[in-house]
Order: structure tokens, then C-alpha cells, then sequence
């Protein structure tokens, strides 16, 4: 991205097409540095916040309003390039339901390189299968549970 002047104007800063925001201060546009660490993630976590799947309303249930140990979840949470299905940043938890999709070989693959990317960086990642969910929620609910006792303080 080429240097902006010192009085460059929202314009200008847009037709460059940069993730830097404007602030309002003053009536008087000031450009802040903070950028959008995937704007293409952050499209698809609200697109998929509006269309979740019976199997992940069923979980949200449990794990919303902390209503889970008192724990945060947030729900289809862009982190890097990824959309985790759920994240509780208390643990740096990232829980995922898979569909009958993730049994083909390629999509197994790319599975397992983001699990791996995530957890480069910190996050623990939890999957589950969506009758998993369905068929045994307790046992589900169980296991987040057993990671939260055992989580180093």
C-alpha cells in the first residue's frame, strides 16, 4: 500500500481500497490504523450467523448466555482466514461441528491442515460430528466441561 500524506481525506484513503478505518473526531477525519485482520472471513461468519444449522442451534442453546460453566461463546467467529462454529476465548477453545461433507478425503485434508494452522497459534480445537451432537449432547457438553477443569490457571 503506498504511504498516505499527512492530510489525506477519507476519499482518498478508500480509493486505495486499504482495511485502514476513518475516525470521527471532531468533525474532522483522522485515519486509524486498525486493520481487518480477513474482511472475506468476517463476511461469512455474519452470513453464517444468519443460516446455522439445526444441529448448531441445538448446541447454542447450551452454550449461549453462559449458560456452560459460566463460560463466553461466541458463535461463527472469524479468527485469520478461518470461521470457527464456536470460540470461548477464555479457554482459546474452538469448537466445530462437521457435517456429512467433512467425511470426503479432500475436505478431511483441509480439516486437518486448519486444525493444525490453529493450534500453531495457540487456539485448543475441539470436533465434534453433527449426531455427536444430536445422539450424545451430554457427552459433548461433558468433554468442554473435563478441558475447562483441567485447564492450567
Amino acid at each position: 500500500m503506498r504511504a498516505l500524506a499527512a492530510r489525506s481525506t477519507l476519499r482518498d484513503v478508500w480509493q486505495l481500497g486499504s482495511a485502514i478505518r476513518p475516525v470521527e473526531f471532531s468533525g474532522r477525519d483522522i485515519i486509524a490504523s486498525v486493520r481487518i485482520p480477513n474482511k472475506g472471513a468476517l463476511v461469512r461468519a455474519k452470513r453464517l450467523r444468519r443460516i446455522c444449522t439445526p444441529t448448531e442451534e441445538g448446541l447454542w442453546e447450551h452454550l449461549r448466555d453462559r449458560k456452560l460453566l459460566g463460560l463466553k461463546f461466541r458463535r461463527q467467529v472469524p479468527i485469520g482466514p478461518y470461521v470457527a462454529d464456536f470460540y470461548c476465548h477464555e479457554l482459546k477453545l474452538v469448537l466445530e461441528l462437521d457435517g456429512s461433507i467433512h467425511e470426503e478425503d479432500s475436505q478431511i485434508s483441509h480439516d486437518l491442515n486448519r486444525d493444525a494452522n490453529l493450534e500453531a497459534l495457540g487456539f485448543r480445537v475441539l470436533r465434534f460430528t453433527n449426531r455427536d451432537v444430536k445422539d450424545h449432547l451430554g457427552g459433548v457438553l461433558g468433554t468442554i466441561r473435563r478441558l475447562y477443569q483441567r485447564r492450567s490457571p
